[in-house]
């Protein structure tokens, strides 16, 4: 059992460890999104995406920024109507949606 314990341990730390590790085939992230967002360090990685704590600079609040790792154009209209859903809702135990936008061809949702 203490085999298995360590080789999920490690895929874990594979998985989230190392913030500046790009996502395959897409170019690093810049250390400030959209001009507003500076990344502090990778918080997760997930099947659609990467989420990152950053910091707001318009506003001095921490922010989740999700970013995709995925190709194509469905998996961006995917991400994208994500973003739509999450910002209809206001309710109390969800985030709300502050703002939207793209690093190339990479949307992104910022929590």
């Amino acid at each position: 059992m203490q085999a298995l314990s360590n080789l999920a341990d490690a895929y874990l730390l594979s998985t989230v460890s190392g913030f500046d590790r790009p996502s395959i085939g897409f170019p690093p992230l810049p250390a400030v999104v959209g001009g507003r967002f500076e990344l502090m360090e990778l918080l997760g990685r997930g099947n659609m995406g990467e989420v990152y704590l950053a910091e707001d600079r318009y506003t001095d609040l921490s922010v989740a920024l999700k970013v995709t790792t995925r190709h194509g154009t469905r998996a961006h209209q995917r991400f994208r109507r994500e973003g739509l859903i999450a910002s209809a809702f206001d309710l109390p135990g969800l985030p709300k949606v502050v703002a939207t936008g793209s690093i190339g061809m990479r949307p992104y949702l910022v929590y």
